[in-house]
């Protein structure tokens, strides 16, 4: 088989290909590919016009290369039409061969065709559902409209303020410190009281409402979070008594891209300080060297629920970021021994998956 008639089935192919993935209207489509595979020498079906007795063999390349080009304009043309009927823009360069590289694609669903070096497979659109802000008329590659991270966010529109945002994967807003220590911050918890905290709530509370004057986690969706980061190590927040202002009695930790921020045990230490909030030290009775874990009833008499504690022998939980209703001798969770944090007012915990810069 020529390799002619090599190109025009491959085509056939990623036209198939692209009438599941691309939701183009392939029988047109398709129509115009057949024909190239017909026009071929040596390809089954109707054959291009055999050569005259003494024609040159020239000639006859020349005749299936003209044809070649037409249909090549004709399969231009219909691709076009049909990225417009399905929402694409206006005719670009190259915009078969963007919609062929699509059809390559498993999971490609749309092409963004504006320009040849725009032109690449992207993820389903259809999977993100707030893929707003495209350019009018285009297609704009999912990972430019939907940030699964606040950092990503702002990665991608570096003027971003403090504030709400959907995050591509989770249906409740989540809160955004895009100003403070590099910005890209999404935040994971809130403890303004020790109200309504059990570990039921520490995993997931006033979801629908992120703030940073009321109760609130997606500690549940932190591992997640993490995962869209591509470094070793991740970074986390601490910040107390914020309830009179921000970067208190805390800091900017980074840790190793395994460790989970829902585990129950004491053996997640391998923490690095980055930054440091105010006057304090690591110590049994201050924030101790660890990510905080979740304590399911065995420490302490599960009075910390989210603690950087492991004093098991005094029963002491110093630098508790969420405390039981029961437990009222803090407001809200004994957090610096001896300083003016010694109560840990309100505590915001915050997640980034890498370093900004």
């Amino acid at each position: 088989m020529t390799d002619a008639c090599m190109y025009g089935f491959r085509e056939i192919k990623r036209c198939r290909s692209a009438a599941m993935s691309l939701q183009l209207r392939c029988p047109l489509y398709q129509l115009a590919l057949l024909a190239a595979a017909a026009a071929t020498v040596g390809c089954g079906g109707p054959r291009a016009p055999a050569a005259e007795p003494g024609q040159p063999l020239q000639e006859t390349l020349q005749l299936i290369q003209q044809r070649l080009a037409s249909l090549d304009d004709r399969v231009q043309q219909l691709t076009r039409m049909v990225s417009q009927d399905n929402g694409g823009g206006g005719a670009a360069e190259s915009v078969r061969q963007c919609a062929l590289s699509c059809a390559e694609g498993r999971d490609c669903l749309v092409v963004d065709y504006r320009a040849p070096d725009n032109c690449r497979p992207l993820e389903k659109l259809a999977t993100c559902d707030r893929a707003g802000g495209a350019a009018s008329g285009y297609f704009v590659s999912v990972a430019q409209t939907c940030a699964r991270t606040c950092l990503q966010l702002l990665r991608q529109k570096p003027s971003s303020r403090d504030g709400l945002y959907h995050l591509h994967g989770l249906t409740e807003p989540v809160f955004c410190d895009m100003s403070r220590d590099g910005g890209g911050w999404t935040l994971l918890l809130t403890a303004n009281s020790q109200d309504g905290w059990s570990l039921d709530t520490l995993m997931e509370r006033e979801a629908a409402r992120p703030a940073l004057d009321h109760n609130y986690s997606i500690l549940q969706h932190a591992d997640s979070l993490k995962a869209a980061g591509k470094g070793a190590r991740f970074q986390y927040r601490l910040e107390a008594q914020a309830q009179s202002g921000r970067g208190r009695w805390g800091g900017v930790w980074s840790a190793p891209r395994s460790y989970s921020f829902t585990h129950q045990l004491t053996n997640q230490t391998d923490v690095r300080l980055e930054d440091r909030f105010d006057n304090w030290k690591y110590d049994m009775n201050s924030i101790q060297q660890r990510l905080p874990w979740v304590n399911a009833g065995g420490y302490a008499g599960g009075k910390p629920l989210l603690t950087t504690s492991d004093q098991w022998r005094s029963g002491a939980f110093w630098g508790t970021l969420v405390t039981r209703p029961e437990q009222r001798a803090y407001r809200h969770s004994p957090w610096v021994y001896g300083t003016a944090a010694q109560h840990s007012g309100t505590v915001l915990y915050w997640l980034r998956e890498e370093p900004a810069s």
